[in-house]
């Protein structure tokens, strides 16, 4: 874990400002935080844009797989059904603007923010992989046309596909800013 987070901050380290003041190097130790196994503002920053991707990826995703005749203007679907894919827009949409505002107002645990933000994405996009496995359900809006790929030499359905890229990518967000990944903490 450690070589990952190392790796990952040589190649996003720049000489650029600190974006947050209270994130500043505690007692003037350059890159680290204060704490064993610090983050540099670099890998912050890069754990905010990974972030970011994710919750605009998001939003769009979710606008552009369902704002269509497959989904919400789809007039085989019970008018009901198009209600509920409406609102999953609604929600993919605000929980993302909600998201974008924590990953970059100033906070004094931004940890904990970077946790909270990654973990509402994985659980959004992860609910794509519950409801695979619900009876009567597919990933497919076209059984005669599905929406796979071949991928490893697997059949892979693309918008899972894409849920797990999304879910990947929040995760990798936690571990490159050193929210997860075993660092010691302050009492």
């Amino acid at each position: 874990m450690k070589f990952f987070r190392a790796f990952c901050c040589m190649y996003i380290h720049t000489e650029t400002p600190d974006l947050l003041p209270q994130e500043q190097t505690r007692g003037g130790r350059g890159d680290d935080d204060g704490r064993e196994g610090g983050t540099t503002m670099n890998a912050r920053l890069f754990g905010r844009l990974l972030l970011s991707l994710v919750l605009v990826g998001s939003a769009a995703a979710v606008f552009g797989f369902t704002w269509n005749e497959s989904h919400v203007f789809n007039p085989d679907w019970h008018p009901h059904a198009r209600f509920h894919a409406a609102q999953i827009m609604g929600i993919a949409a605000a929980a993302s603007a909600v998201g974008l505002w924590l990953v970059w107002r100033r906070s004094a645990e931004p940890d904990v923010v970077t946790l909270a933000v990654a973990a509402a994405a994985v659980c959004f996009w992860g609910a794509e992989f519950f409801a695979f496995f619900i009876p009567g359900t597919s990933p497919s809006p076209d059984f005669a046309d599905p929406n796979t790929f071949s991928l490893l030499g697997f059949e892979v359905y693309g918008n899972l596909f894409f849920s797990g890229v999304m879910i990947a990518l929040s995760v990798l967000a936690c571990l490159v800013t050193g929210a997860v990944g075993g660092r010691k903490r302050e009492p």
